[in-house]
């Protein structure tokens, strides 16, 4: 599927008339990356969406932000996707395949062994399999917080906000039920949902030790799909509590992983919240200097504005 696109849309979404993100969005930049808007708590409420931007962020590879404007969706029905030169490539699995194929160099698993490469598909479908539906499942339950200046409030006007709630919300709120219980998840007790993601936490943070990462001292795609996962537990105010309880306290290192990931490939994280902001003054400096020489995803703002 080719998506038709011009110096102010993206796959027909209108975004600000700003004149760079225009100049950048007609030159250069090959993959462009469509979302959610912005939330106060965390940057998206997807954590597909926020494996997929760390994932770009890790390898390194230019890419240009595009809102869905809560509308947009995939061929596939999902967010986030990618047009990649123009061409529209749906689910994160598939996006990071294309992306590892176009740009070799910039694999962040490249290094992996047989083992660890097996290890990571287990792994995967522990996050984006199980824990993932214990994220959904809790969501469907406590996701009020979206409507209020934590979630997506500051994106609307009062009437607009009444709407949103009543409109997107609710059908969300039960579409999010059906789901979970049609997977499965659902038709659990509360104790046994508790129970299971209690141990599949510890699991993973078996796995990753005293590492700073999975499979060592560089992040792979592991790292970024359970970043994306476990942002929403430690951040967002999901439901219940004594599985963030078990997280903090008995997975230690899983909230080290989510600070380091932070600190590392997030220089802009406090901005995109505050801000709403899709193109961050971090952002932005990044794609100047992208237009003319590839620059580290750890480079600072500071940095940037030294010119180094």
């Amino acid at each position: 599927m080719t998506m038709a696109w011009d110096d102010t849309t993206v796959g027909g979404i209108e975004e600000p008339n700003d004149p760079l993100i225009a100049h950048l969005r007609i030159h250069d930049h090959r993959i462009v990356l469509v979302q959610f808007p912005r939330t106060r708590l965390v940057p998206t409420i997807s954590p597909f969406a926020l494996k997929m931007e760390t994932w770009l962020r890790v390898a390194d590879l230019p890419y240009l932000n595009v809102s869905n404007k809560f509308r947009q969706k995939s061929s596939k029905g999902q967010i986030p996707y990618i047009e990649l030169d123009g061409e529209q490539v749906p689910d994160t699995h598939f996006i990071i395949k294309r992306l590892k194929k176009e740009f070799e160099r910039n694999n962040p698993d490249v290094d992996l062994s047989e083992e660890e490469i097996a290890l990571t598909k287990a792994y995967l479908a522990l996050v984006e399999n199980r824990l993932f539906w214990v994220y959904e499942n809790s969501m469907a339950q406590g996701m009020d917080w979206l409507g209020t200046d934590e979630g997506f409030a500051g994106h609307f006007s009062k009437w607009k906000l009444r709407l949103f709630r009543l409109i997107a919300l609710k059908p969300l709120k039960f579409m999010l039920r059906r789901n979970c219980r049609l997977q499965g998840v659902r038709r659990l007790t509360q104790l046994e949902i508790e129970n299971q993601a209690k141990a599949d936490l510890t699991a993973l943070s078996t796995l990753l030790g005293e590492k700073d990462y999975f499979f060592g001292d560089r992040p792979t795609t592991l790292d970024c799909s359970a970043f994306g996962l476990l942002v929403m537990f430690v951040y967002t105010p999901i439901y219940p509590s004594p599985i963030k309880r078990h997280l903090e306290e008995n997975c230690a290192n899983l909230v080290q992983l989510v600070q380091r990931m932070r600190e590392r490939f997030w220089a802009d994280w406090d901005e995109a919240c505050s801000k709403l902001s899709l193109h961050t003054e971090w952002k932005r400096a990044r794609m100047i200097a992208e237009r003319y020489s590839l620059v580290p995803c750890e480079v600072s703002m500071s940095n940037l504005n030294e010119g180094n």
